[in-house]
């Protein structure tokens, strides 16, 4: 019986449109992953917010910018280079996702966001792509990331929580949903220049902090697909 082994003269006929292995070896293989790249924009306590914008995956990590007074680290942003994909790499963004929370003001960590700064992002905020002169508006923050409203959980601790007081309320940016593209992805190709824009209508008010003042977060997780090319031989 012949097991299709090298120089069986058994070996089935080929279906017609069925690729046959290549006789010699592949010259260039392209790795494809899925994968997110992400960047942050901090914004102080009181920081006044209408009529600005902000401009997010312009600095890299090790680098200050984008409103962080320390270089930023993993957590804030995955760029090793500022505002481009990296030569011999591609990217395709099949979705978008947006996170807010805080920063704590001291060495107790993180807080709970509160409802007014939610609110006021969802509200206010626009996200937009901006490719050299091109500007493209995406769409509002609440439909973007974790679209939807807000959502969360209380809690009566009895005791004071975090600097304030009795209850602790933990609010989300929604249920979980992201942004997508369903139809065509948004194609970054390698070395491309690009940025994404937060933009602050005229009724935007200062970011509220919540009663330990801390700083907003805002971060932007672009989620797709890298394509890069490896030579062989």
């Amino acid at each position: 019986m012949s097991y299709g082994f090298p120089g069986s003269a058994s070996l089935p006929a080929p279906v017609p449109g069925q690729g046959r292995a290549p006789m010699a070896l592949p010259k260039n293989v392209v790795r494809i992953g899925e994968q997110a790249v992400w960047s942050s924009q901090r914004y102080q306590d009181g920081a006044a917010l209408a009529n600005t914008e902000d401009r997010i995956f312009t600095t890299p990590r090790g680098q200050v910018g984008q409103g962080f007074a320390a270089a930023l680290t993993i957590a804030e942003t995955s760029l090793k280079e500022g505002g481009r994909i990296p030569g011999g790499y591609a990217f395709s963004v099949d979705a978008l996702a947006l996170h807010a929370y805080y920063l704590g003001g001291d060495a107790a960590g993180i807080f709970p966001i509160v409802g007014a700064d939610l609110r006021n992002l969802q509200a206010n905020c626009v996200l937009s792509w901006d490719f050299l002169q091109t500007r493209i508006e995406i769409a509002p923050a609440v439909l973007i990331g974790a679209g939807g409203g807000i959502f969360g959980s209380t809690a009566d601790t009895g005791a004071v929580d975090g600097g304030a007081g009795g209850s602790r309320i933990a609010l989300n940016h929604g249920a979980a949903n992201v942004w997508i593209y369903r139809r065509n992805p948004v194609m970054l190709p390698a070395d491309a220049t690009f940025a994404v824009v937060y933009q602050w209508g005229a009724n935007a008010a200062v970011v509220d902090g919540g009663s330990n003042a801390s700083a907003m977060i805002l971060r932007t997780h672009l989620l797709g697909q890298f394509e890069t090319a490896i030579a062989v031989g």
